[in-house]
């Protein structure tokens, strides 16, 4: 018993940690300005990999989603190290590194989303922090998703106080949670037909999944006890 009591609590830590890493990521894509191709670029690019990485494994994921993750994992992160041998990556190399980043949080999405829902030992603190670092997470995968519109059709958003939006000062994510929490306070705008439909569709999800992952939680707690035996056992 005493076993089963401290993986719970192990579970709850990691849980709690991963929870702290995906603010702290979304605190830093503000604070800490980088350069294109820099060293703190390539730094903070890495540390997100380890993050998603380390999400994927923490939310329990099955044997073959992780292998899927890893190797997508691995190729970004190759990509990646290209740029610091090649001082002007070719574009293709750059859509492609974020085209396989887009991928990697969109499976992490699908693993929170089958973890909050599906898991039938899955603890309502579980439960929560999986929601929480599910809603953080589709901030970044639309902010990827942006992103790679602009290095594929450039132009799609515009900022009316300085005209270019860039990156490396995170104004991708800035947009996307604007975007997803439905705040839009216009200062960043979509005009071409590509980016209002990202905008559109990010927007949509973003209540949805509010609504369905709420929905889920009350329906769970009212059905099972957060102190139940089979949950005490996980």
């Amino acid at each position: 018993m005493e076993i089963l009591c401290f993986n719970v609590s192990e579970r709850k830590i990691r849980s709690g940690l991963l929870l702290l890493a995906l603010l702290a990521l979304t605190v830093s894509a503000f604070i800490l300005p980088t350069a294109p191709g820099s060293t703190a670029a390539r730094v903070m690019a890495v540390v997100y990999l380890v993050v998603f990485s380390v999400a994927s494994y923490l939310i329990g994921a099955r044997h073959k989603w992780l292998i899927a993750y890893g190797i997508l994992a691995a190729c970004a992160w190759i990509i990646g190290l290209t740029d610091t041998f090649i001082p002007h990556a070719t574009p293709v190399l750059e859509i492609t590194r974020d085209g396989l980043i887009v991928l990697l949080q969109l499976m992490l999405v699908l693993l929170v989303f089958r973890f909050s829902m599906l898991d039938p030992h899955a603890s309502r603190a579980d439960r929560i922090v999986a929601g929480i670092s599910g809603y953080l997470i589709i901030a970044f995968l639309w902010a990827g998703l942006y992103a790679l519109h602009e290095r594929i059709s450039p132009g799609g958003l515009v900022d009316s106080t300085k005209g270019a939006i860039y990156a490396e000062e995170g104004d991708f994510l800035y947009y996307s949670f604007i975007t997803l929490t439905t705040t839009g306070y216009g200062e960043i705008l979509p005009i071409s037909p590509t980016a209002r439909l990202l905008a559109s569709l990010q927007s949509v999800t973003g209540t949805l999944y509010l609504a369905v992952f709420i929905a889920a939680l009350l329906g769970r707690s009212s059905n099972e006890p957060a102190d139940s035996p089979r949950l005490r056992q996980r």
